[in-house]
Order: C-alpha cells, then sequence, then structure tokens
C-alpha cells in the first residue's frame, strides 16, 4: 500500500513554531497534526526525534517493531553478486 508522510516547520504569526505532520495514503487528503514551540530549536529537536523514529520503521503512536531487511543473494533478479569493497585503491 502508497503511503505518504510529512514533517514541515511553520512560524506563526506570534512567534512561535509549528511542527506539521502530515500522513495517509496515497491519493487521499490523509490526517494531519499539529504541535507548537515557543522557539525553532525545540521545534526541529521534535521533527528530528520523529525523522528517527521513522527511519527505524516505528510509527511515533504505536511503537511497532522494526522493519527487517533480507539481503538477496544467488539467483533471484535483484540480488547482489559480491558486495561493495571499501578498498580506496
Amino acid at each position: 500500500m502508497a503511503r505518504f508522510y510529512s514533517l514541515s516547520i511553520e512560524p506563526t504569526m506570534f512567534g512561535a513554531f509549528v511542527l506539521n505532520r502530515s500522513w495517509g495514503r496515497l491519493g487521499t487528503w490523509g490526517q494531519s497534526r499539529l504541535e507548537y514551540f515557543p522557539d525553532l530549536s525545540a521545534a526541529r529537536a521534535r521533527k528530528e526525534q520523529l525523522t528517527c523514529e521513522l527511519a527505524r520503521g516505528r510509527d511515533a503512536d504505536r511503537h511497532h517493531k522494526p522493519l527487517k531487511f533480507r539481503h538477496l543473494t544467488g539467483s533471484h533478479p535483484n540480488a547482489v553478486s559480491q558486495p561493495p569493497s571499501n578498498d580506496a585503491g
């Protein structure tokens, strides 16, 4: 299922900042949540926290287990024959 997730920090008219979180299925309006912060550094810290949680494959509200990935080898069409080497020369 194709989904989207968006995080943006926007200023308010009163000198504060809002973190706008939007998510849902592609082709729909989805849902959104606004979190208000007194300064930009607090908003950025919360955005970084949410970004890390999403990168680990977690939903910020439900704490699902992280996603597991398999390394493909052998005759699979997307298989990697040799892992990339770290040799500089």
